[in-house]
């Protein structure tokens, strides 16, 4: 599965009733994280299967400062993750949020002007 590249505004409006996780400062390629998460998850037991059979959606966002972060999202995951297992890895992880609470506490990373160039 490959990540799509998407502005804060459409993933909002796409994943409003969803969720999942968002991995944040994810430099390099895409597809390493993808496929670590995900392994990392099905090592830990917290779900089974590929990208492809775990993820509906795999969204690449970038911040109006430029940092990269790769959302993860799941229609099952409420019931095909172990989620208190989920929520302990996650804690672990570092900078990884739900996408309900991204979507609240990270939105004033994506700031633009009408020109389309980051706010400063």
């Amino acid at each position: 599965m490959q990540a799509e590249e998407i502005t804060f505004s459409k993933f909002k409006e796409l994943t409003k009733k969803k969720e999942g996780i968002v991995c944040l400062g994810c430099g390099g390629d895409p597809n390493e994280w993808i496929e670590g998460v995900t392994k990392l998850l099905n090592d830990e037991k917290i779900v089974t299967g590929t990208s492809d059979q775990i993820w509906n959606n795999i969204y690449k966002l970038t911040t109006s400062g430029g940092r990269t972060d790769i959302a993860f999202v799941s229609d099952n995951c409420l019931k095909d993750f172990n989620v208190g297992k989920m929520a302990i890895w996650r804690i672990r992880m570092g900078d990884c949020s739900w996408i309900s609470d991204y979507l609240v506490n990270y939105a004033k990373h994506f700031r633009w002007n009408k020109d389309g160039t980051p706010c400063q």
